[in-house]
């Protein structure tokens, strides 16, 4: 099994997570700009980082923010922290720029979430191709993930 999304979703069902895709098509059908702001404070960005030695950490937040570096070194306790390279992201870890799902890195490194995702209900994770979101549960991400909160926008 080589498509991403299918990984990602045999996952959810092996772990009995409920979800819902969400295509492309849906998201821009979004007519006002509240439905666009809400939709995109729900949305998880998946970015990931090396500390100074070479540890990984994954930083998930609300795709209309950015990562806050000086806070999220403090959250990870260090004060050099760099962006994992496109490069080493596609081909050493196999991962698709832009569609990038947390499920993909459960094995990777340590888990951090901003706190502003943490007052949704559910929230919109990419499946691990370009165009296709999964919506579940916050609390079942936050189980499978297991992440530290903390203030990284």
């Amino acid at each position: 099994m080589s498509d991403p999304r299918e990984k990602v979703i045999l996952f959810l069902e092996e772990k009995n997570v409920p979800y819902e895709t969400i295509e492309k098509e849906k998201i821009l059908s979004l007519a006002t700009k509240e439905e666009k702001n809400a939709f995109w404070s729900r949305a998880v960005k998946t970015l990931i980082c090396y500390d100074k030695k070479d540890n990984i950490h994954i930083f998930m937040l609300p795709m209309n923010e950015n990562l806050h570096q000086n806070k999220a070194r403090k959250l990870i306790e260090s004060n050099k922290m760099r962006f994992v390279s496109a490069k080493i992201l596609t081909e050493e870890f196999g991962l698709t720029i832009g569609a990038i799902s947390p499920l993909q890195l459960l094995d990777k490194g340590s888990m951090y979430m901003d706190q502003n995702l943490n007052k949704h209900e559910s929230l919109t994770i990419s499946s691990g191709i370009l165009d296709s979101g999964i919506k579940i549960k916050k609390d079942d991400l936050l189980r499978l993930t297991d992440p530290t909160f903390g203030d990284i926008t």
